[in-house]
């Protein structure tokens, strides 16, 4: 489960607002960068099992308080006018 926020006060250079991932690349793993937002439930980022720190849920009331309505729990593309730096690698998954 990802959540990545750009904008144009984001980390340079891509932009990054914040980022929130709860991903089994192998094993689990929990990340997260950039300053909470005022919505999110930290009280979840500690729980025991990695899976349950950040859930579907928990992306969709996110999203919701973004304004955004996910039509799915497959994945949400939207449009970025993030420029990839020169010479930085661009992979989608």
């Amino acid at each position: 489960m990802q959540f990545h926020l750009w904008g144009p006060e984001g980390e340079k250079p891509l932009g990054y607002v914040r980022t929130i991932d709860a991903i089994d690349d192998g094993r689990w793993v929990f990340e997260q960068s950039g300053t909470p937002l005022d919505f999110e439930e930290p009280q979840n980022y500690s729980k025991q099992r990695i899976r349950d720190r950040f859930t579907v849920d928990m992306l969709d009331r996110y999203c919701a308080a973004l304004g955004i309505r996910p039509c799915g729990t497959e994945g949400l593309l939207l449009e970025s006018n993030v420029v990839i730096p020169p010479g930085a690698r661009e992979v989608w998954i």
